[in-house]
């Protein structure tokens, strides 16, 4: 139980919309961790470089128009994605192609 996280409070125990995502202890089939942290690689930044706005995304081509949580092939516009301005985590429909952009990501250095 992680009773000292907000989302973990007794009043929201029955609140459908309330999860507490907990990582796995290895990555995928590998004996790496299934959780920590990234180093800051600009790389890893997913807004459209100049926007003003941060919800403008320029998506690698493996994770165009694959589901993601929140969003529908509206958000999908005509140079960029437009991420939805609610949550810090998106769950993505993942295959091949995006278990290895995953990959390069985890094993950057």
């Amino acid at each position: 139980m992680i009773s000292w996280h907000p989302h973990a409070d007794k009043r929201r125990e029955h609140d459908k919309l309330n999860a507490i995502y907990i990582a796995a202890s290895k990555l995928l089939d590998t004996n790496l961790d299934g959780y920590g942290t990234l180093k800051y690689s600009k790389e890893l930044v997913l807004t459209k470089e100049g926007d003003e706005y941060r919800t403008h995304w320029i998506l690698p081509k493996c994770l165009e128009h694959k589901k993601i949580t929140y969003h529908s092939e509206k958000n999908y516009k005509d140079g960029y994605f437009k991420s939805a301005c609610r949550g810090q985590e998106f769950v993505i429909e993942c295959d091949e192609e995006t278990k290895k952009w995953i990959m390069n990501i985890i094993c950057m250095d």
